[in-house]
């Protein structure tokens, strides 16, 4: 009984310490926090900066360009629909979209949601129909890719 107990320890051992090892840490091009992560495939992502920038990967990783910059606008939010379309957001009102794997951005401003909000999290579940949430307990709902958003919905209160 007790080899059998060793000999699981000893493989539970080697399993958790293999697990530990396929992570690589990446370099980033800019010396700000990282905000914000995602992956429309293995090659092709995205992060979003503390200081403005979108960066984009399509080497899994292994290099990051600046694809777009707003120096002063802290980006949060992050949302890639399809290897075309992706959309960001962050503070002051911030929504900016592309269509293009991010050759051009639309900084996306209608709507009248007032001013001094920020925004942390979106999520499209196509490139029409998503969300926008953040400061004030607010949530947005577009259905046509961002050109207007419903802003008609109740706001969330803390309990």
């Amino acid at each position: 009984m007790r080899k059998k107990i060793l000999l699981l320890l000893v493989v539970l051992s080697m399993t958790i310490s293999n697990s530990y090892s396929q992570w690589v840490q990446q370099t980033s091009p800019v010396n700000h926090h990282l905000t914000n992560v995602r992956f429309v495939n293995e090659r092709t992502g995205w992060i979003t900066t503390y200081s403005g920038s979108i960066l984009k990967t399509t080497n899994s990783g292994a290099n990051w360009i600046v694809q777009y910059s707003i120096p002063g606008k802290r980006m949060f939010g992050l949302s890639v629909v399809d290897s075309n379309t992706v959309y960001v957001v962050g503070w002051f009102q911030t929504i900016l979209k592309t269509t293009d794997s991010g050759e051009n951005w639309v900084e996306i401003s209608n709507g009248p949601w007032g001013t001094g909000h920020s925004y942390d999290a979106v999520y499209f579940i196509n490139k029409d129909t998503g969300w926008v949430s953040g400061t004030g307990q607010l949530v947005f709902k577009t259905t046509n890719g961002g050109k207007t958003f419903d802003s008609t919905a109740p706001q969330i209160r803390h309990s």
